[in-house]
């Protein structure tokens, strides 16, 4: 889980660094912890500075034990940056999920474990129900059975929208095509983020699918948060 960017969206909201912003008691963290509903080795890749001045990795620690903090000591260029300060946990065939740290899902993890996991795919990426027209979202395009073929960050190249949580087949292919999208430069708005990648695993003839979640809350700014303290609550009742 990759949470080493600037996070300035939410500072009207909490000056805590974002992960660390509570929300009904929990963390924003911990509800995107509790929102995979899937068991794994976790991996938390922070700010260096979070770690010594809020002690972030003591509270990662207390919410899944065995869990493996990245500390990273500069700012880095987006989400796939920080995501290959872990490469030496991860450039491997194990499977690998990367979610984001700001965001709540409801989703069907159970079918995911059973059947999206035993398919002879690469990889799968988790995307809204509906769709989306918002240069907000990051996008991917899709042939007629169903692969990705293209994708964009904050530009609607479809109506397919992607949610921030990522499936790799094998953590080495996620490790050889970042680097190469890396090198390539492209980064959107100086970053690089993770959906431009399934470009790269296009051109190599990868098959990645997609897996439509049921609802998703961002949490990376006050208006989120408050939108999803209104539908949350509303869905409780």
């Amino acid at each position: 889980m990759p949470m080493a960017g600037k996070g300035t969206r939410l500072q009207s909201y909490d000056s805590y660094p974002k992960p660390l912003v509570k929300i009904l008691g929990k963390t924003i963290v911990e509800w995107s912890i509790d929102t995979l509903g899937l068991k794994g080795n976790f991996i938390f890749c922070c700010k260096k500075e979070h770690i010594e001045k809020f002690e972030i990795d003591k509270v990662l620690k207390k919410i899944v034990p065995n869990c493996k903090i990245i500390s990273i000591d500069y700012q880095t260029k987006g989400t796939m940056e920080s995501v290959l300060e872990a490469s030496d946990l991860i450039n491997s065939d194990e499977e690998l999920i990367i979610s984001d740290t700001d965001h709540y899902l409801n989703w069907d993890s159970e079918y995911f474990n059973k059947i999206i996991r035993n398919k002879k795919i690469d990889g799968c990426v988790m995307v809204f129900p509906e769709e989306y027209n918002s240069t907000k979202a990051s996008y991917v395009k899709l042939d007629n059975q169903g692969f990705v073929t293209e994708s964009a960050e904050k530009l609607p190249i479809s109506k397919t929208a992607t949610v921030g949580l990522h499936y790799f087949k094998k953590g080495s292919d996620l490790v050889k095509f970042g680097n190469e999208m890396i090198e390539r430069g492209m980064e959107y708005n100086n970053e690089f983020y993770v959906t431009p990648v399934y470009n790269i695993f296009s051109k190599y003839n990868k098959k990645i699918t997609t897996f439509p979640v049921k609802k998703m809350w961002a949490l990376g700014s006050a208006d989120e948060v408050n939108l999803f303290l209104k539908e949350f609550d509303y869905d409780k009742k």
